[in-house]
């Protein structure tokens, strides 16, 4: 980095996200962070913004379990503007629609054996005298009284007959482990046990859960730590040319130049 790029980085809240996006793509990251261009959403970011914001909504109680559904359908053309990709095979946004609709037609989230602590809950902490910023989709405690931290997510993760994350997706799971070992953070330093880490998969209906440990913990942390060391010592930008990635998914894939060159 340059004298003046780090003079930039020694300002920032660090997030998770600021710290995974760096390994999709440095000079996506580069654009983003150093160069502040404005960045366009696409259509996976926006169909899990809104899936994510209904279900705020309706642990907080502003919609019923009647409206859910119908919500929804609503504003489900409205808020997802973006074109979804191509696939010659199947209609993606077809598929996305009738995948949330099917979630919040038959929505069980069993909040009546919930005691609800956190919702979009935001957390700031210090790691390594780095400041942090997370915000935790669901936060309770469980009728056999275990601390839960928990995400939604909208990607699909695969699993094995027996249970265990598929060695395909395990890369792309213990990505998710280290978000929320992160988030508990600074309930493990205040003295607060959390028992669980748990991620609600709602496009396949799946929630799955992990014992929270130390070891994970520090682990998380340890890929933290030398994320940022890894970025503060950037110096190329490289581009990660992927064609799936650049042409659907990338907040800059209208102006990148690389883009042509992942085709």
């Amino acid at each position: 980095m340059t004298e003046e790029e780090l003079f930039i980085v020694d300002g920032f809240t660090w997030s998770f996200s600021r710290l995974e996006s760096f390994y999709q793509c440095p000079y996506a990251w580069y654009k983003t962070y150093i160069d502040c261009v404005p960045r366009i959403s696409g259509f996976y970011a926006q169909y899990g913004s809104l899936c994510h914001k209904l279900l705020e909504e309706y642990i907080k109680g502003d919609i019923s379990i009647f409206e859910i559904s119908s919500e929804y359908v609503r504003r489900f053309d409205t808020e997802i503007t973006a074109k979804a990709p191509y696939n010659k095979y199947t209609d993606i946004r077809e598929s996305y629609f009738q995948k949330g609709q099917n979630y919040f037609d038959n929505i069980d989230l069993d909040l009546d054996n919930k005691k609800i602590l956190g919702i979009e809950e935001k957390v700031n902490f210090d790691l390594y005298n780095k400041p942090f910023v997370g915000f935790i989709d669901l936060r309770y405690i469980d009728k056999d009284g275990a601390m839960v931290i928990s995400d939604h997510k909208s990607a699909s993760i695969g699993f094995k007959k027996k249970g265990g994350v598929a060695t395909k997706d395990k890369d792309k799971m213990l990505k998710y482990t280290y978000q929320l070992y992160l988030y508990s953070i600074p309930f493990v330093e205040s003295g607060t046990k959390i028992d669980y880490l748990e991620w609600n998969f709602f496009n396949d209906r799946r929630v799955y859960r992990i014992h929270w440990d130390k070891s994970g913990y520090e682990e998380a942390k340890t890929w933290a730590c030398d994320t940022i060391d890894l970025i503060e010592s950037e110096s190329e930008w490289a581009a990660n040319p992927d064609w799936y990635k650049c042409a659907w998914i990338c907040d800059h894939r209208d102006i990148c130049p690389y883009k042509e060159s992942a085709k």
